[in-house]
């Protein structure tokens, strides 16, 4: 679709793998926006999940902890109505995209998780427990 786009690249410069590039860019372009950007700090007490989000409301967001993992998931919806000069509707576009991610933070204390979300960044603090908790099982050898 960037092809359509008139005096957007040289049209002397033409290569067959041309076609292949604005392919793969517009494939990645589609990934980079579907994987959120994160930033991960892990302290002696505690991890520091920040996790960008922007344009997802806070009601389209699922944050579980659960088997030492941090799960995420989202969900964004757009809506483009483009108007002519009269306010009659001309073009509209609407598109939904799922956003998913997990985290491994072991040893997370699951009672005292926080999270809160401003400005399109999900911040969440996950303390540290301060026993490692791990469940053993012996087993019998036969």
């Amino acid at each position: 679709m960037s092809n359509l786009t008139p005096f957007n690249k040289n049209i002397f410069d033409f290569s067959p793998s041309r076609i292949f590039d604005d392919h793969f860019n517009s494939l990645f372009k589609y990934f980079n926006t579907a994987i959120p950007k994160t930033d991960l700090r892990e302290t002696n007490s505690e991890y520091i999940v920040d996790i960008d989000l922007p344009g997802i409301n806070k009601e389209n967001i699922n944050l579980t902890y659960e088997d030492n993992t941090l799960y995420l998931s989202a969900i964004q919806s757009n809506e483009n109505e483009q108007k002519d000069n009269n306010g009659n509707t001309v073009f509209t576009e609407r598109s939904k995209s799922q956003i998913s991610r997990y985290y491994h933070l072991p040893n997370g204390d699951e009672d005292n998780i926080k999270a809160d979300f401003e400005n399109g960044v999900l911040h969440v603090s996950v303390p540290k427990l301060n026993s490692i908790n791990k469940k053993s099982k012996i087993i019998d050898i036969q």
